[in-house]
């Protein structure tokens, strides 16, 4: 076919469809007009994003879920806050956790590792001014703040870095910290506290200490966050509430040699979603105002110590201790910490019984359908002497999988003990679970008789269990090579 042919057959194609649309167009007026005496139908629509009543009664927040977001409360425009956990003006801490996590420090420390803590204010003190009228009047942020400063002050004295976050709260910049309607930090709360960070250890021998890189962080298109909190509010009142857009973020080195080896980052990331969440961008913002890399070993589900256990328990800590650990959490979360928790925490910082001398060893065979399992007997017609305040019991169970058991610990007294040890559903040990005896006064100067194990994890089918007890005053055993 010719090629004028060609355009006169689409010309024709064109006006055969144009006249087909006009026609149509017609024959709707006309059907329009034959109608004009029939009612049309109406339609009305209420505002989305607003709470409903229900959200105050409290019968509603069945699930799990739903209590860790209790209660939802209407800030200004489309802010939406949990009433239970934003709003706090107390901020406690466990006593024995704040010496455990004094004697965690210390273990740190004789590694050269220094921590930082970040305990990020909650959305209440920073964005108190998101509150409606009445909820602000009742909700005292000036003594939230002085409480929640009063508690880094207890951090420092226990031998952590803690930047002074409260002045996040004092300059009242505009900055958004948190997105309107969920409990993390947006790439502007992200970006500002590692400015903070950098502040608080600019000038400082570590901060000069550290290999430095340059860094630079650039814009790269826009994230869509659709908030928890908006997820609550449909579930209790209906309606859709739009996600939030926020910029996008990376943050690359200006100069890379492709033959070189990477040097080990002398800085670690432990934290929570917070941290792992690429939007947040975090880790690239503390690079670029550090000038330094950042191995960022984050968890999201975590809690405070879900990335803390698997990074100790990790060669990359055991072999490459950094110069500094940022560790992220919230403060609900170290506040509902135990003295049972930091018995499983801090005896990780060195590794256990690893490369120590032995005690008492057994390998044994265990499942899930037998009540408890004896693995560990100090007796048959001589006890040793080992103090409960010395003592640690190293556990590597054959079944990586295994993540929650009960511990029972005799003493030469007759005093016993059962532990309960979980993992949260986030953090993988690969079976192994590093565990302090007792280290209250009663126990503290009682030699451990036995020791056996219950395991909750259902199994897929039986698995073996290594137990070993050693000193933690025990020199380390140099290490053969391969």
């Amino acid at each position: 076919m010719r090629r004028l042919d060609r355009v006169r057959m689409i010309r024709c194609l064109l006006t055969s469809l144009l006249l087909g649309m006009a026609a149509m167009s017609a024959q709707a007026q006309t059907s329009a007009a034959a109608s004009d005496d029939e009612e049309l139908p109406r339609y009305s629509a209420e505002p989305c994003c607003t709470l409903c009543p229900r959200a105050r009664d409290a019968d509603v927040y069945l699930t799990r879920f739903m209590q860790d977001h209790q209660e939802a409360l209407q800030g200004r425009g489309d802010w939406l806050f949990r009433s239970q956990s934003e709003l706090n003006t107390e901020f406690p801490i466990n006593d024995q956790v704040l010496a455990d996590l004094a004697r965690m420090v210390k273990a740190f420390k004789a590694h050269g590792t220094e921590v930082l803590m970040l305990d990020f204010p909650p959305r209440g003190v920073l964005h108190a001014d998101q509150l409606l009228p009445g909820d602000r009047a009742r909700f005292n942020d000036k003594l939230a703040l002085a409480n929640y400063r009063a508690a880094l002050q207890r951090f420092r004295t226990a031998g952590f870095i803690v930047p002074d976050y409260g002045l996040l709260a004092e300059r009242g910049d505009g900055t958004e910290y948190f997105f309107h309607r969920d409990g993390h930090w947006t790439p502007d709360g992200a970006r500002r506290t590692a400015e903070l960070i950098a502040s608080t250890l600019k000038g400082t021998p570590l901060l000069a200490g550290l290999t430095k890189r340059a860094y630079v962080t650039t814009r790269i298109g826009r994230n869509r966050h659709p908030g928890v909190m908006s997820i609550v509010a449909q579930q209790i009142c209906g309606g859709h509430y739009p996600s939030e857009v926020v910029l996008g973020y990376k943050t690359d080195a200006t100069e890379t040699d492709l033959f070189a080896d990477e040097p080990v980052p002398e800085i670690a990331l432990v934290g929570t979603s917070f941290s792992a969440t690429p939007t947040y961008h975090f880790a690239g913002f503390l690079k670029q105002n550090l000038q330094t890399d950042v191995l960022n070993v984050s968890l999201s589900g975590g809690n405070f110590d879900g990335a803390l256990t698997q990074y100790l328990l990790s060669e990359d800590f055991q072999k490459r201790p950094p110069k500094l650990v940022i560790w992220e959490f919230g403060h609900p979360q170290i506040a509902a910490a135990n003295p049972g928790q930091m018995r499983r925490i801090v005896p990780l910082v060195n590794n256990g019984c690893a490369d120590r001398a032995t005690l008492l060893s057994s390998t044994t065979p265990i499942n899930t359908a037998t009540d408890f399992t004896d693995l560990l007997f100090n007796g048959g017609g001589r006890i040793l002497d080992a103090r409960s305040r010395d003592l640690v019991i190293d556990l590597q169970f054959g079944d990586p999988a295994v993540s929650e058991f009960l511990a029972e610990t005799w003493y030469l007294d007759g005093k016993h003990e059962v532990q309960r040890v979980r993992l949260n559903d986030y953090t993988r040990s690969g079976g192994r679970f590093v565990l302090e005896t007792n280290r209250e006064p009663e126990y503290i100067e009682q030699p451990v008789i036995a020791f056996r194990v219950q395991v909750v994890t259902k199994l897929a089918k039986p698995t073996t269990v290594t137990a070993k007890l050693c000193r933690t005053t025990a020199p380390l055993v140099a290490r053969q090579a391969p």
